[in-house]
């Protein structure tokens, strides 16, 4: 573990502007180090940090591992610290002339460009950032410094070449190869959640594993904590800050696209159900209490089929092949505060909902937006032709939105599970008796398995067992909670007339694509 000394006060930064400084070496103090190496802006070098390090005036420690800018002009620094050639005194790049070798052909993954420019947008002509109304200066697709690290100053102009040319080299100079440094475990990931870690630190700086500020999303990287990803990514929104509702919908979308999906339907998705600061929060809550299931990836392959290709053509999470622990990351929505004030009969309405606003990427929520309405179920419930206890109303209802589905009393627990499998939440009524008028009963929607049972979103509370109490009842969607039913469960409120005699709706296409969902289960 190599020490380098410094000659004199020498900054550190996760990036490379000198803007972005968090940390110093005071002149005469050691930094332990793994290694050192030239980056790609000079007269810079990048070291990866071999322990904690504190500088005298700070108060959280920048963690092991992490990575640093430096002027290795300012240390000491013995010969076997260089992984690579030590410096030379050739002249800095261009600031904005497009790079040799580079013209026409990304070094990035498309799904890296495609969450960026969606959020960033392109500018030719310098702005002041929008959180600030100041500092840092930005051109082009979100650029914050030319490629030799001279800041964007107000006035500047290039073309939209040079953005395009600047952004591919500081994009993937000064962040993608950061991230492949210092990430661990980056080559086990999926190009997706590469992708959406890149969007991520695009937005909240290279350096931010391990950096201030940023201590859970480390932790769940550290730890391999997949599944905690999405909803740690939510808490970077800024909150009760004008920009916190366009970081929501950010940090949303990279979620999504974390767990498989494509960054276009990820961003329309995160467009449709954000837009509020009230729906940031609730967002962070849910994914937190209810994490999609993600294995972690081998050698770099996908943890999940990739949304629009013949495997996935559907553009839903799904499921590995023998995965038997995992969560369709379904919308939680309730039944009691629905409008006109009779939510308490509306459980198999709500439940529908959810099934149909996951299937179609919000569309009920953009709805709900465009139309003013006050809930997804209210968008929802102007498809429906009768009644909402009425199985055949909703089989209508989602024919409307080019869902294809059947109401079945014959189906079972490997038919929901076969359904599951496909990434296909069901809708299935408990506690149904057929002696009783209209069949009695309650609707769930089954959105996942696990070693104990089926994940459930049930839209009216926490049930007792399987008697008709309550543990609690969601007044609001921010009281909502998922649930998980045990098999045991099940045989005595699902498949108590029978093991092939349970009550749900299985659905077999989506917009004329098939499911994998068989008709007749």
């Amino acid at each position: 573990m190599p020490f380098i000394l410094a000659n004199e006060d020498a900054g550190l930064s996760p990036d490379t502007t000198a803007a972005s400084i968090d940390s110093y070496v005071p002149a005469g103090g050691q930094l332990a180090i793994e290694w050192i190496r030239l980056s790609d802006v000079h007269p810079l070098a990048m070291v990866k940090l071999a322990g904690p390090y504190t500088h005298p005036d700070g108060l959280r420690p920048i963690e092991k591992g992490a990575i640093r800018y430096l002027k290795p002009s300012r240390f000491t620094i013995p010969a076997e610290a260089w992984i690579q050639s030590q410096p030379s005194l050739d002249p800095a790049p261009s600031r904005t002339e497009p790079s040799a070798g580079t013209a026409g052909q990304s070094r990035l993954p498309a799904e890296v460009s495609a969450l960026n420019h969606y959020y960033e947008g392109c500018r030719l002509d310098a702005y002041p950032d929008p959180r600030t109304g100041g500092q840092p200066i930005t051109i082009g697709w979100g650029s914050t410094f030319y490629k030799d690290s001279s800041p964007i100053k107000l006035g500047d102009r290039i073309t939209q070449a040079q953005a395009d040319d600047l952004y591919e080299f500081n994009c993937y100079n000064k962040f993608w190869k950061v991230l492949e440094s210092s990430i661990p475990a980056w080559q086990q990931l999926s190009t997706k959640q590469k992708a959406a870690l890149c969007s991520f630190a695009y937005n909240q700086g290279a350096g931010f594993y391990g950096g201030s500020g940023h201590a859970t999303i480390s932790r769940n990287l550290r730890d391999r904590d997949w599944r905690a990803v999405p909803g740690s990514l939510m808490m970077y929104r800024n909150p009760g800050e004008n920009v916190e509702v366009g970081l929501g919908r950010r940090r949303r979308a990279e979620g999504l696209v974390w767990i498989g999906m494509d960054p276009k339907p990820a961003c329309q998705q995160a467009e449709q159900e954000i837009h509020t600061a009230a729906d940031c929060e609730r967002y962070e809550q849910l994914l937190k209490a209810n994490p999609p299931a993600i294995a972690p990836a081998a050698q770099g392959s996908s943890t999940t089929p990739t949304a629009g290709t013949a495997a996935n053509p559907l553009n839903i999470w799904v499921p590995q092949p023998g995965l038997n622990d995992f969560t369709i990351p379904v919308n939680h929505y309730t039944q009691v505060d629905n409008s006109g004030g009779r939510g308490y009969r509306e459980c198999f309405k709500t439940v529908c909902t959810m099934l149909a606003d996951y299937l179609t990427h919000g569309k009920l929520s953009e709805q709900r937006q465009q139309r003013g309405l006050a809930e997804p179920e209210d968008a929802y419930q102007s498809l429906m032709d009768g009644d909402t206890t009425d199985a055949s109303v909703h089989v209508r209802a989602l024919k409307r939105l080019g869902i294809e589905a059947y109401f079945t009393t014959s189906a079972s627990i490997p038919d929901v599970e076969a359904s599951l499998n496909a990434g296909i939440p069901v809708p299935i009524g408990v506690k149904y008796k057929a002696h009783l008028p209209g069949g009695g009963g309650h609707w769930v929607l089954v959105n996942g398995r696990g070693p104990k049972g089926w994940d459930v979103l049930c839209p009216y509370g926490i049930r007792d067992g399987a008697s008709d109490a309550w543990i609690q009842i969601f007044q609001t969607e921010s009281d909502a909670k998922a649930d998980q039913f045990s098999l045991a469960l099940l045989r005595a409120i699902f498949t108590d007339l029978g093991p092939e005699n349970g009550y749900a709706i299985l659905v077999t296409a989506v917009d004329g694509v098939a499911t994998g969902v068989g008709r007749g289960m």
